[in-house]
């Protein structure tokens, strides 16, 4: 009976030897796991926050609500929520986000004047729209101050 019983326990575990991984998948897999894997939506919804953060910053100071201090904090807030977007992927937002957050990196001091709001942010912004907006998620900015 023992004996039947581990001839029948080889034979159910041969198999799943044979299912063990032999290699790491070829570079060319890579960019599919890494693709299918990535939040498309979470990141063009959370890109959506930014701008909003910025939007309101920017309309706080001109329309006199608050000092250039203020919306420099905002602006300030805005580049470390930036920073938290992933950019591990292969993706057209992944990629448009790392070259917004080369262009605006935070500055955890919070010392520095950042480089929201200038031409650079705005041109690689829009970037990152277009690839939301080609992936299907718009990326709307909500203004909420000033009205």
């Amino acid at each position: 009976m023992r004996r039947r019983s581990l001839v029948a326990v080889t034979a159910l575990a041969l198999p799943l030897l044979a299912c063990t991984p032999s290699s790491e998948p070829a570079d060319s897999e890579l960019p599919l796991i890494q693709e299918a894997s990535y939040d498309v939506e979470g990141a063009c919804s959370e890109f959506s926050d930014v701008l909003t953060v910025v939007a309101n910053g920017k309309a706080g100071l001109d329309t006199g609500r608050m000092e250039e201090q203020e919306r420099d904090g905002w602006f300030h807030l805005a580049t470390s929520m930036l920073e938290r977007l992933p950019v591990e992927a292969d993706h057209p937002v992944a990629e448009a986000t790392a070259t917004l957050q080369a262009v605006a990196p935070h500055d955890p001091g919070w010392f520095e004047p950042t480089t929201v709001d200038t031409a650079e942010w705005h041109e690689a912004s829009m970037e990152v729209y277009r690839a939301c907006e080609e992936a299907g998620h718009v990326a709307p900015t909500r203004i909420f101050t000033g009205g």
